[in-house]
């Protein structure tokens, strides 16, 4: 008879054991995911906050010795320092110009698809966007220009934010 209470033992432990690490594994899952999706919402914000200051970096690097009219780049440093410089200059501001022409798209489409709905809601999200990020506009500007509430401008930067980080990040921006 202890036999077989120990090994009932045993099993009743071996069950709260399995279930105590599924549970586990669930809400490490659920961490992840969370953690994913601010990391998301974090990038996307960041975008949005540098697109000015990614647009000049475009516009302004200068990665060849034709660009560069008024520095003599041979005279600033030894030719093979310099071919690093170079291209690595030139490959970010490669990597901005798809980032730019990305967002450029992506908001496009974003207003594009608010319009063609007719939803006044996603309309205000698209221009509460455009004013605070490409036109830099306080809140309260926004609120006076849209002729709505402060709050409702923050409501509507969050949720066009979700919005825009799906359609920016794709299939990373979603819990399958």
């Amino acid at each position: 008879m202890n036999t077989i209470t120990l090994d009932k033992a045993i099993e009743i432990g071996v069950q709260a054991g399995v279930k105590e690490a599924i549970d586990r594994i669930k809400l490490d899952e659920a961490e992840k995911w969370n953690y994913k999706k601010d990391k998301r919402l974090r990038n996307t914000d960041l975008l949005l906050r540098n697109y000015n200051s990614l647009m000049e970096h475009y516009k302004r690097a200068v990665y060849t010795t034709e660009k560069a009219e008024d520095i003599n780049v041979n005279d600033l440093l030894d030719e093979s320092r310099d071919e690093i410089y170079i291209e690595a200059i030139y490959k970010t501001r490669a990597r901005t110009q798809i980032m730019i022409e990305h967002i450029d798209s992506v908001f496009g489409y974003y207003e594009y698809k608010a319009r063609k709905d007719n939803d006044i809601n996603a309309i205000r999200r698209y221009n509460v966007i455009k004013l605070l990020y490409f036109e830099k506009k306080k809140y309260l500007e926004v609120s006076q220009e849209l002729n709505c509430s402060t709050k409702t401008v923050n409501r509507d930067r969050k949720l066009a934010i979700e919005e825009l980080s799906t359609l920016f990040f794709g299939i990373d921006g979603i819990k399958l």
